[in-house]
């Protein structure tokens, strides 16, 4: 790895924890901006014929809050302007779901010190670490995996490709089967099961515990194959 690919990944998850922090310093779920999107078509209308929408959605916001999304598409910063313009708009729109009338009204806008709301080039830099979240926003400072974690990492994810290829399965249809068999599973542990399976340390804090339940679900993969060499 070189130094520019580990800044940037610390980047993305410095990026992924401010807007983790955000998102919940509203006491929004992940469901609440695409549900304000749809709720109110005026706020967020559409992009060009080609571009997409403006309303981010659930599994976007997942994928930056977790530092999965190595390269979002730019309409994922244009999503982010519109849903921070839409919190400096008058009113809000109108709301008939009381939830979400609530949800909208308690959202705070990400501005800069002199008020001016963040647009798509400032969430931007700020995802490649040129631009410091605002000051209420800055996660705690969590190392990057260090040089133990990464190679941890990186033998889970050869055992875990490993034993994939010996069930004869592709990279997709073994993560699925992962997070399947390995269940039941939080939000995080999936979550950092799917970054080990991308070759990317979590977070040293909560590597140890995902590290084991694919320990565990590999080891058992393993044991099944060689019951049915045996079988034979």
């Amino acid at each position: 790895m070189t130094d520019r690919e580990h800044q940037l990944i610390v980047a993305r998850r410095r990026f992924g924890r401010f807007l983790k922090r955000w998102r919940e310093s509203c006491g929004w779920s992940g469901a609440t901006p695409e549900n304000w999107a749809i709720a109110c078509p005026e706020l967020f209308p559409d992009y060009p014929a080609g571009m997409g929408r403006a309303r981010l959605g659930r599994g976007q916001i997942s994928e930056l809050e977790t530092g999965r999304s190595e390269k979002p598409h730019p309409i994922t910063f244009l999503q982010l302007e519109a849903l921070n313009l839409a919190l400096m708009s008058e009113g809000r729109g109108v709301i008939t779901d009381r939830r979400l009338r609530d949800q909208v009204d308690a959202g705070i806008p990400i501005t800069h010190e002199d008020g001016r709301p963040w647009r798509a080039p400032d969430f931007f830099a700020c995802w490649l670490g040129q631009l410091e979240p605002p000051a209420q926003w800055i996660p705690e400072v969590v190392p990057l995996a260090d040089v133990d974690a990464e190679e941890t990492t990186a033998r889970l994810r050869g055992a875990w490709l490993a034993t994939v290829d010996d069930l004869g399965l592709g990279r997709s249809a073994g993560l699925r089967l992962l997070l399947r068999e390995a269940g039941p599973l939080t939000e995080e542990v999936e979550e950092d099961l799917v970054l080990i399976c991308d070759g990317i340390a979590p977070e040293p804090e909560r590597l140890l515990h995902a590290a084991q339940i694919m320990q565990i679900w590999c080891a058992r993969k393993a044991d099944q194959l060689t019951d049915r060499v045996r079988d034979r």
